[in-house]
């Protein structure tokens, strides 16, 4: 892809429900920075997977080299993609890998809000089991929770 030396590369790929946007800015050796921020999309998206290849697909044939890669958070949406397609991404240059400080595993908040997201899973578990078999419960809903499912067997209790 040739663009005009001064200036700025956007593809924001609308591929379902996800993320992935391609930025491209000059740099001082008179070429470009790439930056590819999120790549995912949802898993409720129909062909979601060949979508996400087909995205990665494009960025090739745009450039060989990311110089940063940034993960703006952990969910499916916006990093599948690096999974879906990575016999594409094995492809690439990559100069750095950014994730959000929620990820870093020495942040004592980003743990704190690790053991509260554990604790409302439990929780949310913990009530999907009582629930079960309930006579308000639709009988649809009646019997599709595994009964070996616990907050233990998740590995999330406190």
């Amino acid at each position: 892809m040739t663009s005009p030396a001064n200036s700025l590369t956007l593809r924001l790929y609308c591929h379902g429900l996800g993320d992935c946007n391609l930025i491209g800015v000059p740099d001082d050796k008179g070429g470009t920075f790439w930056m590819l921020i999120d790549c995912g999309v949802h898993t409720s998206a129909p062909g979601g997977s060949a979508r996400v290849r087909e995205v990665v697909a494009d960025i090739l044939k745009i450039t060989q080299r990311l110089d940063v890669i940034v993960g703006t958070h952990e969910h499916w949406d916006h990093l599948s993609g690096f999974l879906q397609a990575k016999d594409l991404f094995d492809k690439f240059s990559v100069g750095e890998v950014w994730f959000a400080w929620t990820e870093d595993p020495t942040n004592p908040d980003a743990r704190r809000i690790d053991k509260f997201k554990g604790a409302a899973l439990a929780a949310l578990v913990d009530t999907s089991l009582a629930l079960d078999g309930h006579p308000l419960m639709g009988t649809e809903a009646q019997g599709i929770i595994p009964k070996d499912l616990t907050a233990d067997s998740l590995g999330i209790s406190e």
